[in-house]
This record gives C-alpha cells, sequence and structure tokens, in this order.
C-alpha cells in the first residue's frame, strides 16, 4: 500500500529499494550519494543530496594541495565511493597517493593513523559515517597530523562533533549555497527541530526533511494519477537545503560551497584554502 519510498544514505539498502521500485513503479526519493544509484534504470527516482562526485570536486577545487589521502569503508560500500572520488579527482587533474580501508565497527586507530602518517599528506579526506570518522579524526590529531581534514557533507552532524571532540574545530566539508528564498525555509526547519529535539539538525536530518516535503508535493500533485508518471522531476521545489531541481536522470542540481568547522558550527569557508 506504500505511494512513495524513502532511500537512505547507505548504498546496498538504497539498491535493495529501488529493486522493490522497480518491480511496484512506487518513486523513491533517495539520501544516497552513490553514483550507481541514478544509473540502475529506475526512471521514478530523484536524490536529494548531491553526488560523491560533486563533493569531492568542491573540495578538490576549493583546497590547493597536491598529496591526498582518502580513508573508506571497506566492502561494497568503499568500492561505490573509491570510484566515485577517483572519477572526481581525474575531472579535477588530481590523484590520490592512497585510498586506505577500513574495517567496520572501526577499532585499529594506531595502525590506521601510522599509515597515513608515514605518507606525510596534505588533506585527509574522510568518506566514512559520521561516527567512525570522528573517531578517526580525534586519533589523527591525537598522533600528532597537523595538515587537513575533511569528508562529505554528510559529517555535518552531532555524531561525528561528539566523536571528533576538539578534532571537529577546522574540519571542511562540502554543502549547498543557501540562495536567500532558501533561508526562511531552513530557518524554520532549524527551529521546529531544535525545539523538538533539543540540538541543531545535522545534514542527514535537513535531507530527510526536504526527501519527506518533496514526496509529498509529488503525490499531492498527482492525485489519482499514478504517482511515477511524475518524473522525471521537470519542476524546482524550495526546501530547507536549498532549491530542489533534478536531471532526466534524477539527480539533483546543486552548486555546492564549503564549510569550515569552528566553534562547534560549520561556517562557510574561505574560497581556496591553501595548504
Amino acid at each position: 500500500g506504500a505511494l512513495g519510498l524513502i532511500a537512505p544514505p547507505d548504498g546496498a539498502a538504497t539498491h535493495l529499494v529501488l529493486q522493490v521500485s522497480g518491480r511496484t513503479a512506487v518513486p523513491v526519493i533517495s539520501l544516497c550519494a552513490d553514483s550507481s544509484v541514478s544509473q540502475t534504470g529506475v526512471r521514478w527516482m530523484a536524490r536529494i543530496v548531491p553526488r560523491t562526485i560533486e563533493e569531492a570536486k568542491a573540495l578538490f577545487a576549493g583546497i590547493h594541495a597536491s598529496h591526498w589521502i582518502a580513508v573508506i569503508p571497506n566492502g561494497r560500500a568503499g568500492r561505490e565511493v573509491a570510484r566515485d572520488l577517483k572519477e572526481a579527482a581525474t575531472n579535477s587533474g588530481c590523484a590520490f597517493e592512497k585510498m586506505i580501508e577500513v574495517n567496520l565497527p572501526f577499532t585499529n586507530t594506531t595502525k590506521l593513523t601510522k599509515q597515513i602518517l608515514t605518507k606525510r599528506p596534505d588533506v585527509v579526506l574522510l568518506w566514512l559515517d559520521p561516527a567512525t570518522a570522528g573517531a578517526v579524526a580525534k586519533a589523527l590529531r591525537i598522533a600528532g597530523y597537523d595538515g587537513t581534514l575533511a569528508g562529505s557533507g554528510r559529517l555535518r552532524s552531532t555524531d561525528f562533533a561528539a566523536a571528533a571532540g576538539d578534532a571537529n574545530e577546522g574540519f571542511l566539508v562540502p554543502g549547498p549555497v543557501l540562495a536567500t528564498e532558501t533561508a526562511t525555509v531552513f530557518q524554520h526547519f532549524t527551529d521546529a527541530f531544535r525545539k523538538r529535539f533539543g540540538h541543531e539538525p545535522d545534514a542527514t536530518a535537513v535531507a530527510s526533511y526536504d526527501a519527506t516535503a518533496l514526496l509529498i508535493h509529488i503525490l499531492r500533485q498527482t492525485g489519482d494519477r499514478p504517482a511515477h508518471e511524475s518524473f522525471p522531476l521537470d519542476f524546482s521545489f524550495t526546501g530547507a537545503s536549498g532549491i530542489l531541481s533534478f536531471d532526466s536522470q534524477g539527480n539533483r542540481k546543486v552548486n555546492l560551497q564549503l564549510f569550515k568547522a569552528h566553534g562547534g558550527q560549520f561556517i562557510p569557508a574561505a574560497t581556496g584554502v591553501n595548504q
């Protein structure tokens, strides 16, 4: 009886949802950044978050550095991330010295920090879940790493900040540019979220809100018609994370900028961070 589905940031789970959607024609709004999500052939899908490739390109463009290392999860999730990061690096004229896979749940910080410090990277990209990324960032700072730490927009979260501790300060992530017309929607959502849960919403909460609002809008617009007939989406919708518009494959069209953690908040970073 479901009229629509929202798929999580996890790539494996999202592909399972898309298999169901492909057989039932139930629309999917995805929170997964893997490029492969929009390559499944399911036409009634929209991705609410930027792709990993786009986020990585924003980091390559905004951080002036030569030596990069990426820390990624093991297994299928890591292969998806590695492929997208390598494509972004190639398109940006950059290259990774090393990609290090970590087993989840992650525990061996000593071995990992030694691997990273031996390479002396200018930048370490952490493309992990927020809690794990925070633990790695903290371990690196304790081990004496003083280079740039950066990661996906998903790390704008309380879980990351709690795990990272002092290592959160100065951390760089990409995020959508908020236009003037969307700032009011974002503020209303933030105020309501803070009142209900007692803390600021993270990037996944904002994306989840937008996914739900977009899906409701689609279902209301289609009325008695099958909702999948609305795809590909050819309209713009004002969300808490910015203007939502999509290409023919369901990928969100979005302009990104870098945000830097400072004093417990992520604020717009200066253009062109030199290392």
